[in-house]
């Protein structure tokens, strides 16, 4: 398999174009085959660049701008995408984890929104879900603290609603992934106990 991304910081307009298969060749082994062997030979021809050191393997935790996390697993990996998009700039990609018919706004607005944001550091709350038709929705709280380019720091209190039309009864492409349907946020101090906001933020939503 050939895998390609076009750099998601050049990646100008929506809608982003993520990691996906480029090309792929297969063909059948016998089955007293040894896998490593198979492994060694399954790309020979292939055009390949340098092995990738170290392992890529994501730390999900990680949402820094040193790390690539790109994941629609589950709520928090979304909303953990998200502000690792945000953290890369790569606001494109940012944007791509709000649902197309969701209340995110315009793109040029949602940029421009992050324009004065250096960072953002993100906790989350007890993820809770439910069902209706074939859809799931998650409702996930969270706490954003967000260092300003100018070095001071803003907190907020938020409730991210989340939706995914199950997998199985989506019949004809694209896929729709799990996504941000919907969020409310409101500024609050500094000084805020992060677990008492994390309680009190989705207060009255489904």
């Amino acid at each position: 398999y050939t895998l390609h991304l076009a750099s998601p910081d050049i990646q100008g307009v929506p809608p982003f174009n993520p990691l996906a298969i480029a090309t792929g060749r297969a063909k059948a082994a016998r089955n007293e085959s040894k896998t490593r062997d198979l492994l060694a030979q399954a790309c020979e021809g292939v055009p390949q660049g340098a092995p990738i050191v170290p392992a890529p393997v994501t730390n999900t935790n990680d949402i820094t701008k040193g790390n690539y996390l790109d994941d629609p697993s589950n709520a928090v990996d979304v909303l953990s995408s998200l502000f690792n998009a945000v953290n890369r700039k790569e606001y494109v990609r940012a944007y791509s984890y709000w649902e197309t018919n969701s209340k995110v706004g315009p793109f040029d607005k949602f940029q421009q929104g992050y324009a004065d944001t250096a960072s953002v550091q993100l906790t989350t709350g007890k993820v809770t879900s439910g069902n209706g038709a074939g859809q799931i929705y998650y409702t996930v709280p969270a706490v954003l603290k967000a260092k300003t380019s100018g070095g001071s720091t803003q907190t907020f209190v938020a409730c991210y609603i989340l939706h995914l039309s199950r997998p199985e009864i989506q019949g004809t492409p694209p896929f729709q992934p799990l996504a941000i349907q919907s969020a409310t946020a409101k500024q609050v101090s500094n000084g805020s106990d992060t677990e008492d906001l994390l309680k009190k933020a989705c207060v009255g939503q489904p």
